[in-house]
């Protein structure tokens, strides 16, 4: 295997350590754990909350098409470091600039916790079926024949990537792929519509070696500001000579093939090239196409370069242009949507682009919208001429085989604009359409259904005030068949359902309820309820399992019971238990619950909520860790209508995530989770202003509040935060007094090294030089309280927070003479995932918190005892 060096990966050197750890002069000797350079785990109690097999608890949501089997994925364990040691290529940080070369695949396919085996599980006999798949191999991707009795997946071997299918009776699998896929830009395969074949990409005939670089540079490397402004944001993972372009090139391009499952014939269409999407018309005799261009750029991202959209027939031969990018400068989306056809001459200026298109769901070529073109006529100059010109009405078109510029034919046409919302029955005889319209000052939304037959009515379904959500009618349900998706109807074609929530205006009193309404075509006063989430429990359909809608799986869950599915016979009122899904930490879901509404000092209202420790005893004050992730807001009223959509007081509470600080309760800290709001959002003059003393005057009235109800001890409190909460956490033991300890992980301490904008903030450095020093917390590093632990992914590719991030704050906190420590974690993203990575964070934060806040009196020897006793309770793996 070639060494990562010679492979050149975006790697420090500081790699060459399992972990880098510092800590500034300023520490106890009772922490001397937190310098040990190895792997760490922390006691059994906590790690064994942690390694949990939380994986193991499923809800069934796979149906296969003909509604009689779910596809359960198993797998077995978190991902392993070594697996993310493999070595890779960051071609460009977007999200497809990773690339595992040994084995040809995006290095996702390699580094997650991938697939074991899979079950197939009929929901009639309740029989289950573990399926026959190969030894050795990590699996993924499973996509169920459009006729229900087949099933296709990936299989992951550590060279290759290869298709798989099985049959769904038999249980057994077969290698469909001779020459392994190519599964980088595109990660994934397409059925065809008769379940015959799948439409996938391999690795090129004859493709020769990787590109090889030369040892002694034959350029520099070149960057020339374009004309005009072209901000970008600050990619830390982008191409940086012509051999990362050749790579790019070489990883990017496959050969894209036709294989039949049956005889394995495989047919080659075209000559290879980087291919970003596939797709196969329903009747198999077209392709869509999406590839990417040249020029590559040395400054922006993969998702900026050039793409070409177009309509191919299954000998590669280009029928249309679909749509075509160049290379966008400026670090977003720049689009052009409108059809070209090979000679054609340029479209009318006056002709709107195309929307919307997409295969037609009858497997009758495509649809789109588009606004008719104005009339041939010149412009009168007459200003009251003017206005008599006709209106022009937008359309809905079908456009046929042999895709040309004459084979279109006009579905339906309207004055109003229609909605990019537009779908069709099952018999494409009705079409369901959205319109926005403004009436008396306020935004209305309609639902309408056009029987095509008599385009000139239009029956409304609903109507509703877009502002007030609590009256939401929900959305039309809808079903899949082999050519896309279609309006639910029930068995006489008469009635469509709206499925959706029920939200009240006092979330502590009544939870949000998922309900469906069966509401006639024709008569949208004619309305039956047919199902509703009791008010103690939080139920929603995930399946219907029979045109009748009788027969659904449902998901149930109430703040102590783990989700589980359930048959439900919606006529009968018959409910079965269909999985058996087990909470691992019942002592923590038990643990006692509270949810309290403040005024901070700004007048603002907000909500915070305190899980308190295991064996809390009313009245005890226990130390804390303050949990923060603010939130920017509009309004007060924006805020409170965000609140009654995020908070479900019958929504499961135990622990979700190996990450959890809720796994502190554990050992005697209350976990306070306030949702602190700032404001000024949509207003760019103060969007930011405000941050550091809102955050500030939230926090002072959280803590007041709780600690004036004995909930946590104000003298013992920690204060964390992941990414932007790790950004807030720098601010919040600066800007107040209130903290022993913090945890910030992968976190933006400062944002002058974003001069570009972030998150919510589009103004740029030199038009808001104010904000961004007030914001940048390492300028005021010299104020800060507590002791502060980061850590941060090494190949962390946010843009906002580059682990220089938190170099530098540490560099300026050692300076200081500040209490920190600082762990880079290999081969972590933002936001870690492999066991060990999380294991050892978890043996670290625990000294860190129990030495500066749960026991800060460091001259008592009982404390310093206590401390050390931690410290060696977290073992070394």
């Amino acid at each position: 295997m070639k060494s990562l060096k010679t492979k050149e990966i975006f790697i420090s050197s500081l790699l060459s350590l399992s972990v880098l750890f510092i800590l500034t002069s300023a520490v106890y000797a009772d922490t001397s754990i937190l310098t040990k350079e190895t792997y760490l785990t922390p006691p059994k109690e906590i790690a064994d909350l942690i390694l949990a097999p939380r994986w193991n608890n499923k809800t069934l949501s796979n149906l296969s098409p003909d509604n009689i089997h779910y596809l359960i994925a198993k797998t077995h364990h978190m991902p392993q470091i070594e697996d993310l040691a493999k070595p890779f290529y960051a071609l460009t940080d977007a999200d497809d600039g990773e690339v595992d070369y040994k084995a040809n695949r995006h290095r996702d396919f390699t580094i997650k916790a991938l697939v074991d085996e899979y079950v197939i599980y009929n929901w009639k006999n309740q029989k289950k079926m573990k399926l026959q798949t190969p030894k050795n191999a990590k699996l993924s991707n499973a996509r169920w024949s459009p006729d229900g009795g087949k099933l296709a997946y990936f299989a992951h071997f550590d060279d290759a990537t290869h298709i798989y299918t099985a049959d769904i009776k038999a249980g057994n699998s077969k290698k469909l792929t001779k020459t392994p896929v190519l599964a980088t830009l595109v990660k994934t395969f397409k059925w065809t519509s008769d379940s015959q074949k799948i439409l996938t990409i391999l690795l090129p005939d004859d493709r020769g070696p990787e590109p090889a670089k030369s040892t002694i540079p034959n350029s520099p490397k070149i960057n020339i500001t374009s004309d005009g402004k072209t901000p970008t944001r600050t990619r830390r993972f982008l191409l940086k000579n012509q051999h990362d372009k050749d790579l790019l090139e070489y990883y990017s391009k496959g050969q894209l093939a036709l294989i039949n499952i049956e005889a394995g014939e495989v047919r080659n269409i075209a000559e290879p090239n980087m291919y970003l999407s596939i797709d196969i018309a329903p009747d198999m005799n077209y392709l869509r196409i999406e590839t990417l261009q040249k020029p590559f750029s040395y400054n922006v991202s993969l998702d900026n370069f050039p793409t070409t959209e177009q309509l191919w027939d299954l000998d590669g031969n280009v029928l249309a242009e679909l749509e075509k990018k160049p290379l966008n400068p400026i670090d977003g989306n720049a689009k052009s949507n409108q059809l070209k056809y090979p000679n054609e001459p340029k479209p009318e200026e006056n002709k709107k682009a195309e929307r919307l298109l997409d295969w037609a769901p009858d497997s009758n070529g495509m649809i789109f919208l588009q606004t008719e073109p104005d009339s041939n006529d010149k412009e009168p100059n007459d200003p009251f001429t003017a206005k008599e010109k006709p209106i022009r009405k937008d359309r809905l078109v079908r456009w046929l085989p042999p895709y040309d510029e004459n084979s279109v034919e006009l579905i339906y046409a309207q004055e109003n604009e229609l909605d990019d919302y537009v779908k069709f029955s099952e018999d494409f005889k009705i079409l369901f359409l959205i319109e926005e319209i403004e009436e008396n000052d306020c935004e209305t939304e309609h639902l309408f259904a056009v029987n095509l037959e008599h385009p000139e009515t239009k029956h409304k379904i609903y109507k509703y005030k877009t502002d007030d959500f609590y009256k939401d009618p929900g959305n039309l349900l809808t079903k899949d068949i082999p050519y896309g998706s279609v309006v639910r109807s029930s068995p006489d074609r008469k009635c469509v359902y709206l499925s959706g929530t029920q939200y009240f205006k006092n979330p502590e009193v009544n939870a949000p309820r998922p309900f469906v309404d069966r509401v006639a075509i024709c008569d949208c006063n004619d309305k039956e309820r047919v199902f509703e989430s009791e008010p103690d429990v939080f139920e929603e359909i995930t399946d219907v399992l029979d045109d009748s809608f009788e027969q659904v799986m449902t998901t149930r869950q109430t703040a102590r019971d783990v989700p589980n599915s359930y048959l439900r016979n919606l006529k009968t009122g018959n409910l079965q238990e269909m999985t058996s899904n087990i909470d691992h930490s019942p002592e923590i879901t038990n643990a006692v619950h509270k949810r309290i509404k403040i005024e901070n000092l700004d007048g603002y209202e907000m909500w915070v909520t305190v899980t308190l420790p295991v064996d809390y005893v009313e009245g005890s004050k226990p130390p804390a860790m303050i949990k923060i992730y603010p939130r920017d807001y509009t309004s007060q009223k924006e805020y409170n209508e965000e609140e009654v959509r995020e908070f479900n007081k019958n929504e499961f509470r135990g622990i979700d995530s190996a990450r959890s600080m809720k796994i502190l309760t554990k050992l005697g800290y209350a976990y306070v989770r306030p949702d602190t709001p700032y404001f000024g959002v949509g207003k760019e003059e103060t969007h930011n202003k405000n941050f550091a003393s809102e955050l500030r005057n939230n926090l002072w009235a959280v803590i007041d509040t709780l600690d004036k109800m004995s909930l946590i001890d104000r003298d013992r409190l920690a204060v964390g935060g992941h990414s932007f909460g790790g950004f807030a956490t720098a601010h919040a033991m600066i800007h107040t007094p209130f903290f022993k300890a913090g945890i910030a992980g992968d976190a933006n301490f400062n944002r002058i090294l974003n001069p570009c904008g972030w998150q919510h903030e589009r103004r740029h450095l030199w038009d808001a030089r104010d904000t961004y020093i007030e914001v940048s917390s390492i300028i005021w590093a010299d104020r800060l309280h507590g002791a502060l632990l980061m850590y941060h992914g090494a190949l962390d590719k946010n843009p906002g927070v580059n682990p220089i991030q938190s170099e530098r704050m540490f560099h300026a906190l050692n300076a200081l003479g500040k209490k920190s420590a600082l762990y880079i974690y290999p081969y972590e993203h933002h936001g870690p995932i492999a066991e060990q990575t999380i294991l050892d964070m978890w043996a670290r934060w625990i000294p860190w918190l129990d030495v500066n806040v749960k026991n800060p009196d460091i001259t008592s020897e009982d404390n310093k005892q206590k401390n050390e006793n931690t410290a060696n309770a977290c073992l070394e793996k």
